[in-house]
């Protein structure tokens, strides 16, 4: 059982950027475990912030280009364990592109704070997402809502 951190949940925005048969998404490593994941860019909703309006400042923000043709996929809820501490978020989940076309000719992009590189981004195909030994999307239940909005033609 994790230890708990504090008993609250956080609002989060993610951001989606689909190319062909990729998705953009960062990889993580869990402190506590080791494990590595890959999950969007995101962050933390301020208090008075549409979940939208935060997509865009942190992708403006981690790498310096704009989100555009944003559209909501859906909306996750998140427990799960980080770092040896229970965690809770609601995940508002949207999609777009990236104005600047020179991130889609990058299998790696640096995600930025400031001027301190903070995660390495790059393009997954969803095939890959699903091989054997495939390091996790995270949150749960956003792969199974990438396909099917792929599925969809959104």
């Amino acid at each position: 059982m994790a230890r708990r951190q504090k008993e609250t949940i956080r609002a989060v925005a993610l951001a989606v950027a689909a190319y062909a048969d990729r998705v953009f998404l960062f990889e993580g490593e869990d402190p506590g475990s080791g494990e590595i994941y890959y999950r969007p860019i995101g962050g933390a909703i301020a208090f008075g912030e549409r979940a939208i309006d935060t997509a865009r400042r942190v992708v403006e923000r981690d790498m310096n280009t704009e989100l555009i043709g944003i559209r909501a996929l859906g909306v996750l809820e998140n427990i799960y364990d980080h770092g040896g501490y229970r965690q809770h978020e609601i995940c508002f989940v949207f999609a777009g592109a990236f104005a600047d076309r020179q991130v889609y000719e990058h299998d790696t992009v640096e995600l930025t704070e400031g001027d301190q590189v903070v995660a390495l981004g790059g393009w997954q195909t969803l095939g890959a997402l699903d091989s054997a030994g495939a390091p996790p999307v995270l949150p749960k239940g956003l792969l199974p809502m990438l396909r099917s909005n792929a599925q969809a033609g959104t």
